[in-house]
C-alpha cells in the first residue's frame, strides 16, 4: 500500500485515537468476534522457504496461504472482475471458513467521482463475486482521494443499491470526510442505514483515515507497517485492545489486512495479531508453526 507511506516516520503519533463515550464506557456483556486477518496476496515470493514452503508452485500457492491464514484482501478485482471460472477455482482452493474480501472495482469508483452509480456494472460485480459463495467476506469501495463530502447523495445511492445479504465496506480518503479521528456525522448516517461497514486505515502519512467509527457490527482495518518491530509491534498490540472495546459495543466481525512495503512482513504480523487476540480477547484461531525472525517483537 503506497497511501500513506512517509520517506521518514520521525514524530509520526501512531496512536489510536479515542473511542466515543458509547464504546469506551460500555458494560454490555461482549458479542463472540469473528476475526480473520491476512494480507494483500498470497503469491509473494519473498514468503518460499519461509511463510510458504520452499518450491512452491504459483498455481498452489493460494491453498498453501489458506491452510496459515483465514483470509485475504483481493485487490485484483480492483483493476477487472475475474472470470467466472477463477473465481470458482479460488472459492475450491481454500478451505470451509476461509474469507475473500474482494475490492469493488476502479471503474465503479470513478464512477462515483462523476455522479454516475454505474447501476449495471455494479451488480455485474456482485454476481460474478457470489461465485465464492461462503467464502465471501466483506468487500470494500475505496472512494477516489478527490471524492468529497459533496458526493453525499451519490454514495448514498450506491450503499443503498447494495443487494440483500452482502457485505460492504466504505474506505473514505477524503479529509473533508473526518472530523477530530471520527467519521462525519451524515457520513456514519448514511452508512449506518444502509448496514454498511466501515473501513479503518492505519497508515503513517494520513492518521485522520485512522478513525474509530463502527456503523455496523463488523469492521475491515487496513494495517500500514513500516517494517519495524519496535514500531509495528506496540501498533498491532493496540489494535488488540480496540477490538476488545469494539467486540463490548457490539463489533462480531472483524478483517484485518497487514501490509507492508515489501510485503515480507504480512504474514507474521497477522500471526502476531492472531496469537494476540488469543490470549487477550479469549479467541481460538489457530496458527501456524513459524519460527520468530531475529528482532521480532511478541505481542504477548
Amino acid at each position: 500500500m503506497k497511501f500513506g507511506r512517509l520517506p521518514s516516520y520521525a514524530g509520526v503519533d501512531f496512536r489510536l485515537p479515542a473511542l466515543g463515550l458509547d464504546a469506551a464506557e460500555s458494560d454490555a456483556a461482549p458479542t463472540k468476534l469473528a476475526l480473520f486477518a491476512g494480507c494483500p496476496v498470497w503469491a509473494e515470493d519473498s514468503w518460499l522457504g519461509d511463510f510458504l514452503p520452499d518450491n512452491t508452485a504459483r498455481s498452489q500457492r493460494l491453498a498453501e496461504y489458506a491452510k496459515r491464514l483465514p483470509a485475504v484482501e483481493l485487490n485484483s478485482t480492483f483493476y477487472a472482475v475475474p472470470s467466472p471460472a477463477t473465481f470458482r477455482r479460488w472459492r475450491d482452493q481454500v478451505p470451509v471458513g476461509f474469507r475473500f474480501c474482494p475490492k469493488v472495482p476502479s471503474a465503479i469508483s470513478r464512477g462515483l467521482e462523476r455522479g454516475r452509480t454505474l447501476r449495471s456494472q455494479h451488480h455485474h460485480f456482485w454476481d460474478a463475486v457470489g461465485l465464492l459463495e461462503d467464502r465471501l467476506g466483506t468487500a470494500f469501495l475505496q472512494l477516489p482521494p478527490s471524492f468529497s463530502p459533496r458526493e453525499i447523495a451519490t454514495l448514498e445511492g450506491f450503499v443503498r443499491d447494495v443487494p440483500r445479504g452482502r457485505r460492504l465496506a466504505v474506505e473514505f480518503r477524503h479529509p473533508g470526510w473526518f472530523d477530530g479521528g471520527s467519521l462525519a456525522p451524515r457520513a456514519a448516517s448514511v452508512l449506518r442505514a444502509a448496514g454498511v461497514a466501515t473501513v479503518v486505515t492505519d497508515c503513517a502519512g494520513r492518521r485522520d483515515v485512522c478513525h474509530a467509527t463502527l456503523t455496523s457490527d463488523s469492521v475491515v482495518i487496513r494495517f500500514a507497517g513500516i517494517g519495524n518491530p519496535a514500531v509495528d509491534g506496540p501498533r498491532l498490540a493496540g489494535w488488540v485492545r480496540r477490538l476488545g472495546a469494539w467486540r463490548a459495543a457490539g463489533l462480531t466481525t472483524a478483517f484485518v489486512f497487514t501490509h507492508f512495503p515489501l510485503e515480507r512482513g504480512g504474514p507474521q504480523a497477522a500471526r502476531q495479531l492472531m496469537a494476540a487476540a488469543n490470549a487477550q480477547l479469549g479467541l481460538s484461531l489457530p496458527l501456524w508453526e513459524a519460527p520468530r525472525p531475529r528482532g521480532q517483537l511478541s505481542l504477548l
